[in-house]
């Protein structure tokens, strides 16, 4: 099982699903990847296998989607360089309990985007495997400018930008399933609706329209 205990700054160590109806959001991801969830300190966290998967937030209005976090060691500096790189700050830095502090940005693409400061976990403990998150892609109308962006916060090149002018920018998490048919199949019936097929996954909408991907845990990462 691979358990990640630290993360390297820049990488994706954490994921949000946002939603006016978080109950709703999180009853598709239990029937979809059988997620058991926990309240701590006013916030709503996924397990998988009994290990921290990913968190749910509410926000009002009709958007519905995922948020990424990368790992940072300053945070402070990091809200100075967004800025510095074209980015707006939406949350200055602040604690999140006990665990770290977050900030939230917007890329120049306006993709919320957010960083994460760990003082003991640095986030998602169960990852690369079924249940959890496998890759993670943002899409963009145009990737010049966002190129820029991350790679001046020293984002991991393994987070895929992909030139996508058919929509608006939108993080895409990939998450591992043992069975990419029977996976697909649960999610339509929970309410889903495949929106696409690339590199050995299936793009869909959850059943609250958030984006998201299904991947086999047995294609390789290379395939991404």
């Amino acid at each position: 099982m691979p358990v990640r205990t630290t993360y390297d700054a820049g990488a994706a160590c954490w994921i949000d699903r946002i939603s006016a109806e978080p109950a709703g959001a999180e009853a598709f991801y239990a029937a979809l990847l059988g997620w058991e969830y926990a309240e701590e300190g006013g916030y709503r966290t996924a397990r998988s296998a009994g290990e921290l998967v990913a968190g749910f937030g509410t926000a009002p209005g009709r958007l519905e989607f995922w948020v990424v976090y990368l790992a940072a060691k300053d945070l402070d500096a990091t809200a100075v360089r967004v800025v510095e790189l074209g980015g707006t700050v939406v949350l200055a830095p602040v604690d999140a309990g006990d665990n770290g502090r977050l900030l939230l940005a917007a890329d120049p693409a306006g993709t919320l985007v957010g960083f994460w400061q760990g003082r003991r976990a640095d986030g998602v403990v169960l990852a690369d495997e079924s249940g959890a998150a496998c890759r993670y892609e943002l899409h963009v109308p145009e990737t010049a400018a966002v190129a820029g962006f991350y790679a001046g916060l020293g984002a991991d090149p393994a987070i895929r930008l992909v030139a996508d002018p058919s929509g608006p920018a939108h993080w895409l998490v990939h998450f591992g399933v043992d069975s990419l048919v029977g996976a697909v199949r649960t999610a339509l019936a929970a309410g889903a609706r495949v929106t696409g097929y690339d590199d050995g996954s299936v793009r869909l909408l959850d059943a609250r329209g958030a984006r998201f991907a299904l991947v086999a845990t047995d294609v390789p990462a290379s395939a991404a």
